[in-house]
């Protein structure tokens, strides 16, 4: 290919792009840092050798990684950038989780200890009516 070729698809390229993103000329200019004459210069592809330094900015104001990906795609909407984690969210399930564990556990024990409660309860009445039938202490503090 030539460079006046190449010049030509990136005339097209950019062209379609700032369309597409609605920006003037000199809008996207002023969000690459560089004129709207030299933008024009380049749809018009009167420059067949720009420098990959502006054309960078130029794809980085139009939502592009760099020129390299912004020319090699056919699409007209920027790549969106993988997801981070989130820290805050990220510890905050972290902390949630560790919470719903700690309640799972505390709900076990207050079960057991209600378990054990009831049984003590039911000894304790066991010995009550024993006694009642023997005709020991609980009986005599009845009466």
């Amino acid at each position: 290919m030539s460079t006046a070729d190449a010049a030509r698809l990136l005339a097209q390229r950019l062209a379609a792009l700032r369309g597409h993103a609605r920006l003037s000329r000199r809008e996207l200019g002023q969000r690459a840092g560089v004129s709207h004459a030299y933008i024009g210069k380049l749809e018009r592809a009167a420059i067949e050798n720009p420098g990959g330094q502006r054309l960078d900015q130029l794809a980085r104001a139009l939502g592009w990684p760099d020129y390299h990906a912004m020319l090699a795609s056919d699409e007209l909407d920027a790549p969106r950038p993988a997801a981070a984690a989130e820290p805050e969210g990220d510890a905050l399930r972290a902390f949630e989780a560790r919470q719903q564990a700690l309640l799972a556990h505390w709900e076990g024990l207050f079960q057991e200890a209600r378990a054990d409660y009831a049984a003590v309860l039911r000894l304790v009445q066991a010995l009550v009516d024993r006694d009642r039938r023997a005709g020991g202490p609980a009986s005599a503090s009845r009466s």
